[in-house]
């Protein structure tokens, strides 16, 4: 099977990338002939580890005549980025003119049989326009979902070839719901299929008994992941006192990132910024952590906490419905979902919640801290429940499935 991989992105440097890289590295193990269409920048090295140089095909950014810098899915990339909602008319015609032009190049060269695309967005859209006659696998990262939201004036570009597509791949079942919901697609054609994860990087090992208790955040470095919500509940009465150590691992823009320095610095505990780190060093890192929290106001179906989990860590997370559905068929004790308060919009809370927001945190912190013993949950049922619906191989033969249902 010949199958053209399409992602907006940089791969590799946020969820979509990690995914897309991951997917065609079992295509071309099962036998498939894989390629990619992807996005890079002229200031930045291409970064096509893992993927043929005659396999993968650029569009380039920060150059003519894309001369701005590659749009994010999210408003806060860990590269520099551009916000789809301060993208002019032109701006968009030759974002889709290029795209476009590229993806019929690859096209041309690989003759496809299928097409598997991320994100339902503009990119998606076009390859529908573009290539009616092959079929259309577009996979939701949520991301999208957002920017449907925030950037009306584009969404009649999405809406109008969207529910054409053959088949969306959801993360979860609210996501399928939301899917629907916005885009007037038939239920029928969005299958729900997870994210996944390398096995031989997230396993578990025997931690040190605390204290020092250790805690991880690995994520993007933002506002709306909750992580300054997290700094500022250090220093709650209930968490102040307690030998914590704090390590954050990821990437955001350069406001966010001198943000986090100051924040860390007026932090209560051992604050390590650790910036951007490869997945095996992130591995390492959740072996030895305690806890890992992920506090954030909006998310799809994070594959961190995937990892966290598969780690050995326990997990205190926001509960949100793509997190919920994640942990929900686990068993054996393996942390909590704090609930949040209705939202100002999509992913910011009101001022006036705060408060109580580093309330529950802490206290949800400090009933899983009061758990850690160090020792590893290796014989707990999820840590095999998990590796077995959640590896990369198990995830890539699922969606196989789907492409042959297809062709």
């Amino acid at each position: 099977m010949k199958i053209l991989y399409l992602l907006s992105q940089v791969p590799g440097s946020t969820g979509s990338g990690v995914y897309t890289r991951a997917m065609i590295r079992q295509a071309e193990k099962a036998g498939h002939q894989a390629s990619l269409v992807a996005a890079c920048s002229a200031k930045r090295p291409m970064d096509g580890r893992g993927i043929g140089a005659d396999s993968i095909h650029w569009v380039i950014f920060d150059q003519e005549p894309l001369l701005f810098p590659i749009p994010g899915m999210s408003d806060e990339m860990p590269y520099p980025s551009t916000r789809f909602r301060d993208m002019k008319g032109p701006q968009i015609e030759t974002y889709e003119e290029i795209f476009e032009r590229v993806i019929r190049g690859a096209v041309q060269k690989k003759r496809p049989d299928i097409i598997h695309s991320n994100h339902l967005w503009l990119m998606s859209a076009l390859a529908r326009r573009a290539f009616p006659e092959i079929p259309l696998v577009v996979t939701c990262h949520g991301t999208e979902l957002r920017q449907f939201q925030n950037v009306p004036r584009l969404t009649e570009k999405v809406v109008r070839d969207i529910p054409k597509v053959d088949m969306v791949l959801a993360l979860g079942l609210g996501q399928k719901r939301e899917i629907q919901a916005l885009y007037g697609m038939d239920g029928d054609k969005i299958h729900v299929a997870h994210n996944g994860f390398d096995p031989a990087l997230f396993y578990p090992s025997v931690k040190t008994p605390p204290p020092p208790f250790s805690l991880l955040y690995a994520g993007k470095i933002s506002a709306a992941k909750g992580l300054f919500l997290l700094l500022e509940t250090l220093a709650h009465d209930r968490l102040r006192h307690l030998p914590i150590e704090l390590f954050l691992a990821g990437s955001g823009s350069e406001a966010s990132m001198r943000r986090l320095r100051e924040a860390a610095k007026n932090a209560p505990g051992k604050i390590t910024v650790l910036g951007a780190i490869p997945p095996r060093d992130l591995g390492a890192l959740m072996r030895k952590a305690h806890l890992f929290v992920l506090p954030s106001f909006f998310e799809g179906s994070p594959l961190v906490i995937i990892e966290a989990l598969a780690s050995g860590c326990s997990v205190v997370a926001s509960d949100l419905p793509g997190i919920r559905e994640l942990v929900s068929g686990l068993v054996g004790d393996w942390g909590e979902l704090f609930h949040l308060p209705p939202l100002q919009t999509v992913d910011r809370p009101f001022e006036s919640d705060l408060p109580r927001l580093r309330d529950i945190l802490a206290e949800a912190l400090a009933r899983q801290m009061e758990k850690c013993t160090g020792t590893s949950p290796q014989d707990s049922g999820y840590i095999e429940s998990i590796q077995g619906a959640y590896g990369w191989e198990r995830v890539f033969h699922r969606t196989e499935s789907l492409y042959r249902s297809l062709i």
